[in-house]
């Protein structure tokens, strides 16, 4: 897919690539050197068309030793990470001179609504907003901490035209691991997050407020922010073992010590603002004040730091109303400019992140619950409660339980209970919810009340249904409604969350199918919220590939049915998406506005008249599409071991990305495997069969059954077909059947070989209907500065995947584990993961 890359972005990679060149031949010799650049020539020309270059790279990866394969890896995982970061650095230079399109950017969206539905109107809907990102730490990005500073260094010497800071950056990265050595543990994982959040989203988040109020030409509350931030690092401890409450308590803990650090910090710097006014008598004693309450947040973070409990621990609401007086008073001294500026940022800030850092959500499994309710009740309910029917269920857990301080537990239960007891001391604060992973009836949401009351929580925690595998989505309307009748007095008029798997979901039937399930049921929950009174908010558990539901927001949002984009709603960023969308303040600027536009649109978009009559095609279109992805997948016998021979799956361990284990049971089974090693491992290969699978057939189907005008239709005026057309572009572009090509003809035996053509059969069929659909001659036509961006990776990670190829062979056929090799394994799968932009 060779297009034309604009000229700085290509000029900025060639000096990186200058740069490391030069840092390899001082640290590792001439020699060394000179082996990259031989593999690095012979992968262009093979990457151009040269059929011989191509056998030629390959002939001298299998001359070289296992230790000039680790090398090689190094070297050309360090280059992707560099020629990323370039990309990101050309992405920012390009905003930064106006080169995005008007309607491509929040001016030009809040221009269009304005003149639609009125500046008063679309200021009103503005102040409402909450959008919730809550982050999570798997998949966890394929970066080391200390390598993603050495990035931001590269970027700070690009930007600055800094060549020190660059090779800074440069020799930081090569002599840093490029790997991690060990799997990270939970507060490993939420401390790399806490980074991102002091370099860059605590300076973007109050820019994003005030870009708001600059383009709409309107001032907002001096507290308001579109955004809130909650997390899962500490609080999701389904299929990790590793989350307990002892490790909640302690990423709690250094949650707010950095947020009190970095508002005391905040809170000094204004002291000082105000030192300057000393003509004036109230600002010397605000300056005063203000000291007093950093001091106060410094005594915390100390108190924390040795493991203390705080004798007088800030309230959040007594600092925001410190802060709120203190905006009032320097507006009647006449320091209008410092009230509506630094104070006002610390003021947004603290609507976002509050003294926690994030809000934390709880997230464990039903399965889980039950049996944990199982222990409690086998004295006392004269059966297993496991053998009750649903409704003998209900019944039960209506029933207020006796308190089970002292019952003997197994660990799931005894991590439950002193959960609970840690969140009974803090009054819940800094909590947001109960997730009930793999929710399947109302007695899965009433097991998590129960629990919580039977373990001494006074003031329960809301439970909000998290529904994954098609079965639960198709069920959750009927769900929900039986659910709402049984609900808690104190929960009753709460907003009622229901959260929505796509990694599952896409996994059991393709991304077409999945996509339109999840819209529909979105539909048909807002139709029953609406008549029985209740207000939702969706919470969206979006992976960072597309093949989990991942994907540009702006898209994304845009697909979501028109009743269901209301003013609220909660969407997971996870792992390497963090670092790609919040890693850099501009990114992250850009990644707000992306946001504020998706929801605006969404919030004001009118359903289309034919939407009944394309919600009938899309019933048919998605039922043949599941039906020819489960065929593929899994009603083939061998397909399994021809998915383990032809990826890496089996080998991802030697890439220590994550504290949670990637299977549910230790099994080799494909319905085990979680979601996130099934797309990681395909999206290595260049395949990404698991996110286009089983959508070209059937809408080549339709398409020559003469509804050629309807589909066509449906992409031009239909939001959610749009997105999913062009989602389906996207990564069929990413997709390199040349590439995956060279994976089967090395690892599959000739029993194989036919799987491998069938998919390939597979991918030209879904290329070919794309292409018609969108009415284009070849894959993202028009959509220049997206294939430019696949198009500077992929021509750099072909190497890789070369590489990664020679070394699974060797692995294979010694059949014994080889330091040296594993090293290399983890060094290819990490830049190929940089390459494709995601782990899965």
């Amino acid at each position: 897919m060779a297009g034309k890359i604009d000229p700085r972005l290509s000029k900025e990679v060639s000096l990186l690539g200058h740069v490391l060149g030069t840092y390899i031949r001082h640290q590792e010799g001439g020699p060394a050197l000179a082996l990259v650049e031989k593999a690095r020539l012979l992968s262009k020309k093979a990457r151009s068309g040269n059929a011989r270059a191509g056998t030629e790279l390959q002939a001298l990866f299998r001359r070289s030793s296992d230790r000039d394969l680790a090398a090689l890896s190094k070297a050309f995982c360090e280059f992707m990470r560099l020629a990323n970061t370039a990309e990101q650095s050309h992405r920012l230079r390009t905003l930064d001179e106006g080169e995005v399109k008007m309607e491509d950017r929040l001016e030009g969206v809040l221009k269009s609504l304005s003149r639609r539905v009125g500046k008063s109107k679309l200021r009103q809907t503005i102040q409402e907003l909450k959008i919730d990102l809550v982050l999570t730490a798997h998949p966890t990005e394929a970066m080391p901490p200390l390598t993603r500073r050495a990035c931001r260094m590269v970027a700070d010497g690009l930007r600055n035209e800094d060549a020190l800071e660059l090779a800074r950056g440069v020799e930081t990265l090569w002599t840093s691991d490029a790997v991690r050595l060990r799997k990270p543990t939970p507060l490993e994982e939420a401390l790399s997050t806490f980074s991102i959040v002091e370099d860059s989203l605590w300076s973007s988040v109050p820019k994003a407020a005030r870009l708001c109020e600059d383009l709409l030409g309107e001032k907002m509350p001096a507290d308001w922010s579109p955004f809130r931030f909650s997390s899962w690092m500490g609080g999701d401890r389904d299929g990790n073992p590793f989350v307990t409450a002892e490790m909640t308590r302690r990423i709690r803990h250094e949650a707010r010590r950095m947020a009190l650090k970095l508002f005391a910090r905040d809170l000094e710097q204004l002291a000082v603002d105000l030192d300057f006014h000393q003509d004036r008598k109230d600002p010397r004693s605000l300056a005063t004040l203000l000291r007093t309450w950093s001091e106060r947040l410094r005594k915390e973070e100390r108190d924390l730091e040795h493991g203390r409990r705080s004798a007088r621990a800030v309230r959040e609401d007594d600092l925001r109303k410190v802060l709120h007086a203190l905006h009032d008073r320097l507006e009647k001294a006449g320091l209008r400019a410092v009230a509506a500026g630094p104070l006002t940022d610390i003021l947004r800030r603290l609507q976002a992140f509050g003294l926690g850092l994030f809000r934390l959500d709880i997230r464990q499994s039903s399965d889980v619950h039950e049996k944990v309710i199982q222990e409690l009740t086998k004295k006392t309910l004269g059966r297993e409660y496991s053998s009750l029917t649903e409704s003998e269920k209900i019944k039960f857990l209506l029933k207020k339980p006796s308190l089970q301080a002292k019952a003997k537990l197994g660990p799931e239960g005894q991590d439950l209970r002193e959960l609970f007891q840690d969140l009974s001391q803090s009054g819940g604060e800094g909590f947001n919810c109960f997730i009930v992973s793999m929710t399947e009836g109302v007695s899965d949401l009433l097991e998590a009340y129960w629990l919580q009351r039977a373990f001494g929580l006074k003031k329960t925690l809301p439970v909000v249904p998290l529904f994954e595998t098609p079965e639960a989505l198709g069920a959750a309307p009927a769900i929900m409604k039986e659910f709402w009748t049984h609900l808690p007095r104190e929960h009753a008029k709460e907003d009622q969350q229901i959260m929505l798997g796509y990694s599952d979901s896409t996994k059991r039937g393709g991304l077409l199918a999945s996509a339109w399930t999840l819209h529909r049921v979105q539909r048909d929950l807002e139709k029953e919220a609406v008549r029985l009174k209740k207000n939702l908010v969706f919470f969206h558990g979006r992976g960072g590939s597309i093949g989990r539901g991942g994907g540009p927001v702006r898209e994304a949002l845009r697909s979501l049915p028109v009743g269901s984009r209301l003013h609220r709603i909660r969407i997971t960023e996870q792992g390497e998406s963090i670092e790609s969308k919040f890693g850099l303040p501009g990114i992250a600027l850009r990644s707000f506005e992306l946001y504020l536009m998706a929801v605006l649109e969404g919030r004001f978009e009118k359903p289309s008249r034919y939407r009944e009559h394309w919600s009938r095609i899309m019933n048919e279109i998605a039922v043949d599409s599941e039906a020819a992805f489960r065929a593929f997948i899994y009603g083939d016998p061998g397909f399994n071991h021809f998915f383990r021979a032809v990826t890496p799956v089996e080998e991802l361990g030697v890439l220590k990305i994550g504290s949670r284990p990637s299977r549910r049971k230790k099994t080799t089974d494909l319905n085990a495997l979680r979601a996130i090693p099934w797309i990681f491992s395909w999206t290595q290969t260049r395949a990404l069969l698991a996110s286009w699978c089983g959508a070209g057939g059937p809408l080549h189907a339709y398409w020559k059954n003469g509804q050629s005008g309807a589909l066509k239709k449906m992409y031009r005026e239909w939001p959610f077909f749009q997105s999913t057309i062009d989602l389906l572009e996207m990564v069929l572009a990413k997709s390199d059947m040349e590439t995956f090509e060279l994976y089967a003809q090395a690892l599959l035996e000739s029993e194989d070989l036919g799987r491998a053509r069938a998919v390939k059969t597979e991918y030209e069929t879904a290329v070919r209907i794309i292409l018609k659909i969108k009415d284009e001659r070849r894959l993202l036509e028009k959509a220049s500065s997206l294939r430019e961006s696949i198009e500077i990776r992929t021509r750099y990670v072909e190497v890789l995947n070369r590489l990664q190829i020679e070394i699974l062979k060797r692995r294979r056929r010694h059949g014994k584990e080889s330091e040296i090799l594993d090293q290399a394994l983890a060094l290819t799968i990490s830049g190929i993961a940089a390459g494709m932009r995601n782990t899965g």
